[in-house]
């Protein structure tokens, strides 16, 4: 919502936000295996919720129907790890992507599944055989690259130079850049609806609290 109303440090004026593609799967809770687990867990994640808030939240992430859907997710807990990672990561950093709508840029990293915690051993990669926090082994090429990256963008303001593939801004396309050893640097769009981040980003569930 702060972003939203533009209230950010102004001397910033570029930024890189990367984020994993299933971060949230490590948090979501395995039992939540049916549509009144879920309303329980929503209820007690957000205490303050009220009942149209809640009404919309459903109408944006609904019960599964059939076996094969297409809301991002097939199953209760990809329904619940959708939720949570909207929530907690996605349309947090999609709110940070449209605070600098110009300037920023965006990755998003898949190794090895893209849980939690993977690419800290590829941003802090000094080289030979390594494992990234699951015993997987670390990629040195994507490694390098996003150290590529992250370097010259602090040393230039742009993360791009000739000879690596190029990391694209978000705007106007809500673009990323995919980070795994099969597709290095392909762009690709934004897997955070828009919808279901305006939604997180009024803040509901608070600012209609008593």
């Amino acid at each position: 919502m702060l972003l939203a109303q533009g209230r950010r440090a102004k001397n910033i004026k570029s930024i890189v936000v990367a984020h994993n593609l299933n971060k949230e799967l490590l948090f979501t809770n395995p039992a939540v295996q049916s549509s009144n687990a879920f309303d329980n867990y929503i209820h007690s994640t957000l205490p303050q919720i009220i009942t149209p808030v809640f009404n919309e939240l459903i109408d944006l992430y609904p019960p599964l129907v059939g076996s094969v859907t297409t809301l991002g997710y097939n199953d209760s807990i990809g329904r619940l790890a959708t939720v949570l990672g909207d929530l907690i990561v996605n349309c947090n950093a999609n709110a940070l992507y449209k605070s600098f709508p110009n300037t920023s840029y965006a990755l998003l990293f898949a190794e090895g599944a893209g849980l939690h915690s993977i690419d800290i051993k590829y941003i802090f990669y000094n080289g030979g055989p390594a494992k990234d926090s699951f015993g997987l082994p670390v990629n040195d090429t994507v490694a390098h690259t996003i150290q590529d990256w992250l370097l010259r963008f602090v040393a230039t303001g742009s993360p791009n130079a000739a000879g690596s593939p190029a990391l694209p801004l978000y705007q106007p396309r809500r673009t990323m850049a995919w980070v795994w050893d099969k597709g290095l640097g392909t762009n690709v769009t934004d897997p955070a609806r828009q919808d279901r981040c305006d939604f997180w980003q009024r803040t509901p569930y608070y600012a209609y609290a008593a």
